[in-house]
Order: structure tokens, then sequence, then C-alpha cells
């Protein structure tokens, strides 16, 4: 039995990858949003929750312009050697 929503459940679906966006559309009842603790914190206009159990493991996706050297820019950030 599912008693939540999915993304059929909303008319409208926007994916925005500025946290300073996202904020000021929160902030303005425009939408809801789920975001690292950090980008909230200090911050008692919002709601929070903890879901226990939730692994602090996740995928991470890293994304460049092709013919730049952000590639090695990358690896330098994680310590590996290109």
């Amino acid at each position: 039995m599912n008693i939540g929503y999915d993304l059929k459940s909303f008319n409208k679906i926007t994916f925005i990858s500025s946290f300073k966006l996202i904020r000021e559309l929160v902030l303005n009842n425009l939408g809801i949003s789920f975001v690292y603790k950090a980008v909230i914190e200090n911050d008692d206009r919002f709601g929070t929750f903890k879901v226990d159990n939730i692994t602090g493991t996740h995928e991470f996706n890293i994304v460049y312009l092709k013919n730049t050297n952000a590639g090695k820019l990358v690896d330098i950030f994680f310590g590996a050697n290109r």
C-alpha cells in the first residue's frame, strides 16, 4: 500500500541546480525541495525532517565540458593522478 506521493502527483516538475534560487522559491511558497542540511542551516524559516536508517552514501556525478582542463582539476581535487 503506497500512501505517499510520486512525481505523477505533481502537475509541474522543475529541476534547479542553484541552492540560492531553490531557497528563494521555497521561501516564497513556490515549491518544495529536498536539500542538504547545510543549505538551510541556521535559518528557522525552513522546516526539516529526519529519515532514520538512511545511508550517507550516494552517487556523485561530475559533469564538465570536453576539451577543457576541468578533468585534470577534478582529479587534483579528489587526489587522483590523470
